[in-house]
């Protein structure tokens, strides 16, 4: 088998289980009240996933430059207000 199908599917297994943590956790927010149910769930997760993305890119980028725990954390934080009802 090529490795690279073997890492692909790795990389497929890895999202699924991001999707499906996010997914929980804004499906939750939403049943709680307080996430907006205008918005279409996979649509959060998208943007949510993709915004954690761009900032590990940035990240990588920039030469590990700035504390990911802390800007990870802003992240969420306006993640979150943008989310909340």
């Amino acid at each position: 088998m090529d490795k690279s199908h073997d890492i692909t599917n790795e990389i497929l297994d890895l999202i699924a289980t991001n999707q499906k943590f996010i997914r929980g956790v804004v499906e939750d927010g939403k049943a709680a009240g307080y996430f907006k149910d205008e918005i279409d769930t996979e649509y959060l997760v998208h943007i949510t996933l993709g915004s954690f993305r761009l900032q590990m890119l940035k990240w990588k980028v920039s030469q590990f430059s700035f504390d990911i725990e802390v800007e990870g954390m802003k992240l969420i934080d306006n993640l979150v207000k943008l989310f909340h009802k």
